[in-house]
């Protein structure tokens, strides 16, 4: 004979169970679908310009599929954020206000301290406009006029 507590806590895990099933079907499904538009819109799209455009030949649906994978191993994103975190970590250190005391991480600060450690941290240049002024250059807009 269970308990009253065992039949719920039996009754919770069975319908986690299910719930887990019903989510991987969902994502199966989901993932097929989105294959199979994905393969559909580069055969329309293929077709519908580079043959009257260049005269490419038609591609039939296997072959949009294999360019829409290879351009995922080529350009490595299917959308959203982009290139990957390794770009998006270039762009945000290479930003103009990356280098400031406040919005700085403490990896950054660390480095800093290792690469300066005389200097306090208020004047520690940024790297990149520690460039900039040794090619003579500067964020600014330039002054130049012909």
């Amino acid at each position: 004979m269970e308990t009253r507590i065992e039949q719920e806590i039996a009754r919770g895990i069975a319908q986690r169970i299910a719930k887990g099933i019903a989510i991987a079907i969902a994502a199966i499904i989901g993932i097929t679908i989105f294959i199979f538009l994905g393969g559909k819109i580069v055969q329309w799209l293929w077709n519908g310009l580079l043959p009257p455009l260049f005269g490419f030949p038609t591609v039939t649906y296997w072959q949009a599929l294999g360019l829409l994978a290879l351009s995922r191993i080529m350009f490595g994103s299917w959308g959203g954020r982009g290139g990957g975190r390794r770009w998006s970590r270039k762009t945000r250190s290479d930003s103009a206000g990356a280098c400031t005391s406040a919005g700085a991480t403490d990896r950054r600060r660390r480095r800093q301290t290792r690469r300066w450690p005389g200097l306090r941290p208020s004047t520690r240049a940024c790297p990149a406009e520690a460039r900039s002024a040794k090619a003579g250059t500067s964020r600014r807009r330039s002054t130049y006029q012909p």
